[in-house]
């Protein structure tokens, strides 16, 4: 034995799991914590792009003698806002041909969603468009605080016509943003909602 001893120690085998046990508890407690902050972060830029969207809105409506765009092309119900064979409105967020649609991190690409209307061919549309408010004049709009014009959603366009029914038809909100969702009101505002905070007259312009 060495005179004064040896002061070095090696871990036992019960010691060692201790650590491991340890650190995978740190871990269980850390990951949620860091999922919902990545998710919070996805959420402001979701709310980034929808406010984008709803900025474009109202400069494509200056620009149109006050009003709103179609919903869809006249001739082809299958083009929506998106395209820009239906409608110039593509162009006032830089999307200027059929092949822009298809781009990742476009303005309507949401961040937490991998699957959205389009999907299944490439399109990165994750936001629809209220259709109460396609070719509605915008002075004319009812407390436009209270009025959604885009919102996140599996269909490029929502109607709706029954008491409350609009959140859950076809299964239209994805609520990927902490069970909720984003949405544009017609004076340009982004809020965080949740489905039982929004009524019909969200929707309704003249109401």
């Amino acid at each position: 034995m060495k005179k004064g001893g040896d002061m070095r120690k090696t871990f036992t085998l019960i010691e060692l799991l201790i650590v491991v046990s340890i650190i995978i508890i740190l871990m269980s407690m850390l990951l949620p914590a860091l999922g919902k902050a990545r998710e919070k972060g996805r959420t402001i830029l979701c709310a980034k792009n929808a406010a984008t969207l709803g900025q474009c809105l109202n400069m494509y409506a200056d620009d149109n003698n006050g009003y709103y765009m179609r919903n869809c092309a006249e001739s082809n119900y299958n083009q929506g806002w998106y395209h820009p064979s239906a409608s110039t409105f593509p162009s006032y967020y830089g999307n200027k041909s059929y092949y822009d649609m298809f781009k990742v991190n476009i303005v309507t690409d949401c961040p937490s969603r991998e699957v959205g209307y389009g999907a299944s061919i490439g399109l990165h549309i994750d936001y629809g468009y209220n259709y109460e408010m396609s070719l509605k004049k915008i002075s004319g709009i009812a407390n436009p605080t209270q009025k959604i014009t885009f919102f996140d959603s599996n269909l490029y366009f929502c109607s709706t016509n029954s008491a409350s029914s609009w959140y859950w038809q076809s299964g239209i909100l994805p609520l990927v943003h902490n069970s909720g969702f984003n949405a544009v009101f017609a004076d340009g505002h982004v809020k965080w909602n949740r489905p039982s905070q929004i009524q019909d007259s969200n929707f309704l312009p003249y109401q």
